[in-house]
């Protein structure tokens, strides 16, 4: 999908960022948790739980409010009963990356994401919170409407410079198979070559992982730096949640530009920062799988 297709469909379906009623593969008609899911949820919560106790567990983020996608995220926030080291923190964020997150929940496409908190949740920096062990909303999510319009230039700038990456990721890919098709007897010539263009590929996809970076940071920090607003400016955007910052990450998210991020991320760390020539193939994959 290209920056115009994309900026005319924002423009026909603002009205879609907002729903009437809460996403009902997550939540039943009285805007309780569906049992199955919540199960499903605090099932990851316990095997946090049984190696550091867990003193509560609640769901925040767009997924749990009126602005949901059908591939919002499921942040789960899982407080410890205790202060940990920093390397017992560290290998408790490496276990549930890689063993508890990107997890669909029971029925849908929404991913669960666990988060190790270790100090009390500022809960301004989020539109909805919802208690997983009590059952209970701590903080109820409101319809809250916006001109998308007033984004567009910074949404623009963003999908541009992920477009540019991708297509000369995608122009290396085309670079290294054409060298890979020679025949056998010219594979002394070329090995050098191969190798250099491995290394471009590597390069290519460092870049569009520092975009990913970047768009996560600038939220973060967007959201972190939020107390620190005027009041003029706090009145102008009302929720942390309609801050630039956080908007264009969900725009990106909206239209798969998130996914792709995420996966060519995902890839790289599988592979350990290195490619080797059957990687390759793995990333054509990943590439024609992608939606944008």
């Amino acid at each position: 999908m290209n920056i115009n297709s994309i900026i005319k469909n924002l423009t026909e379906s603002v009205i879609d960022f907002q729903h009437d009623k809460l996403d009902p593969r997550i939540f039943k008609d009285d805007d309780n948790i569906k049992t199955d899911v919540r199960h499903q949820i605090l099932k990851g919560a316990k095997e946090i739980h049984d190696k550091e106790k867990v003193v509560s567990v609640y769901i925040v983020g767009s997924g749990i409010t009126y602005n949901y996608t059908d591939s919002s995220d499921i942040d789960v926030n899982v407080e410890l009963k205790r202060n940990i080291s920093d390397e017992a923190y560290q290998d408790l964020v490496e276990f549930v990356r890689s063993d508890l997150n990107e997890v669909n929940a029971v029925g849908s496409q929404h991913p669960i994401n666990y988060f190790i908190v270790r100090e009390p949740f500022a809960d301004w920096k989020a539109d909805a919170i919802y208690d997983l062990m009590s059952e209970r909303w701590l903080k109820k999510p409101t319809k809250v409407s916006f001109d998308v319009q007033e984004y567009m230039d910074s949404f623009r700038r963003t999908v541009s410079d992920i477009d540019v990456a991708k297509g000369e990721l995608r122009r290396d890919i085309i670079d290294f198979n054409i060298v890979r098709s020679f025949k056998r007897s010219d594979m002394k010539k070329i090995k050098q070559y191969l190798e250099d263009k491995l290394k471009e590929l590597e390069i290519d996809l460092e870049a569009i992982v520092e975009q990913y970076r970047n768009i996560v940071d600038l939220r973060h920090l967007a959201f972190d730096q939020y107390t620190d607003l005027s009041e003029l400016d706090k009145v102008k955007y009302g929720t942390p949640n309609k801050l630039p910052a956080n908007v264009i990450y969900k725009l990106l998210e909206r239209f798969y530009y998130l996914d792709f991020l995420k996966h060519i991320s995902q890839f790289l760390r599988d592979v350990d920062w290195k490619l080797k020539p059957d990687d390759v193939d793995e990333l054509i994959s990943i590439l024609d799988h992608e939606r944008v």
